[in-house]
């Protein structure tokens, strides 16, 4: 796994991304008055605002220079954006970090893990409008709505959306190596050997240890299993600049 990543290579997969969409859209382009996209600005800037910990314990996760290759080669700018938000939100548990897709993605994909097999379970696990019952196979719907709750729910007419950026091709899922599809129809799986999804469980039990089961103290509380032997340990503190981006984001 490839490494040795500096802010300077990152910027510069953005650099790309944005050149090739301004290439693509040409005319109709949505640029800022800087010539680029906002939402690839916003992503940008969430790596440029991360502090030097977070971002070293976020690229220790990855494959450095597949994941500069899939930042610049993707057609979706929310990917863009959003990507850097669902990688601080694993090693910073901070929950403000979980905007938008980044949201859904980190909600569906803990529905995966929770047994979900079909897409009724994925949307009750993030918008729990769903109706619960026969079409809503999750393991632990207790689970799944206390991290609704902790993360916050998505809206029913922007999940599907949401849910395309996550599990598309070149989606977040894909790019980070958590889960696949075998047809653009057919049911994402996990790949249980990923660092990242080790880490996202590891972050989770260590949510629920502190503030998790507080949501809902009438309701027995369930952890998922954690096998994660080298996920990250917290970042302790962030920086000036990190603190700022957090409030900044929309």
């Amino acid at each position: 796994m490839q490494n040795v990543i500096t802010k300077e290579m990152i910027a510069a997969a953005y650099d790309r991304a944005n050149a090739a969409y301004v290439a693509r859209k040409g005319a109709s382009a949505n640029v800022n008055k800087s010539g680029v996209n906002p939402d690839i600005a916003k992503g940008l800037k969430v790596w440029s605002g991360m502090s030097d910990a977070t971002f070293s314990a976020v690229i220790a996760l990855c494959d450095g220079i597949a994941l500069c290759d899939a930042i610049a080669g993707t057609t979706n700018t929310k990917k863009a954006m959003r990507l850097p938000m669902f990688l601080s939100f694993i090693v910073s548990g901070d929950v403000r970090d979980l905007k938008g897709s980044a949201r859904t993605a980190f909600l569906e994909l803990c529905a995966l893990v929770n047994g979900a097999t079909n897409r009724d379970s994925l949307m009750f696990a993030a918008t729990g409008t769903a109706k619960e019952g026969e079409n809503v196979n999750l393991r632990d719907t207790s689970l799944a709505r206390k991290l609704r709750m902790l993360a916050g729910s998505v809206k029913p007419s922007t999940e599907q959306t949401q849910n395309s950026v996550t599990f598309s091709a070149g989606g977040i899922a894909q790019t980070l190596g958590i889960a696949s599809k075998d047809s653009r129809k057919s049911h994402p799986v996990v790949n249980s050997d990923s660092p990242i999804l080790r880490a996202m469980l590891d972050r989770i039990n260590r949510t629920a240890e502190s503030t998790l089961f507080e949501l809902t103290k009438s309701e027995e509380g369930a952890t998922v299993e954690s096998t994660a032997t080298d996920a990250p340990a917290p970042v302790e503190g962030e920086s000036k600049s990190e603190k700022k981006n957090r409030k900044g984001r929309k």
